[in-house]
């Protein structure tokens, strides 16, 4: 959503969009770089660098404010209740920040 951050004007314009598999003359073409940049990039080994796991109980505000901590030191986090996951992870932590497995 939004404007494209950069874009790449092509000179012929019609030789460019007739590359694209389109016939006719063109009015503009553009190739949008943040677009490249998105699909060029390299995807992650892991979903998540921290799976935040709780039990029933557990005070939810001190894990939300874990949470919290470990984003600021740039890591992301998804928090769940202990259970099956089929995300694939760095770490896992329990609700008092200790490392699980």
């Amino acid at each position: 959503p939004g404007p494209p951050a950069a874009s790449w004007p092509a000179g012929g314009k019609t030789a460019c969009c007739t590359a694209g598999g389109r016939r006719g003359g063109a009015v503009g073409c553009a190739v949008y770089l943040n677009e490249l940049e998105r699909l060029l990039q390299e995807h992650a080994p892991y979903d998540v660098d921290v799976l935040l796991v709780y039990k029933p109980g557990d005070d939810l505000s001190n894990i939300a404010y874990l949470a919290g901590l470990l984003e600021k030191q740039g890591k992301t986090v998804r928090a769940q209740p202990e259970g099956p996951c089929s995300l694939t992870y760095r770490r896992k932590v329990g609700a008092d920040g200790q490392d699980i497995e």
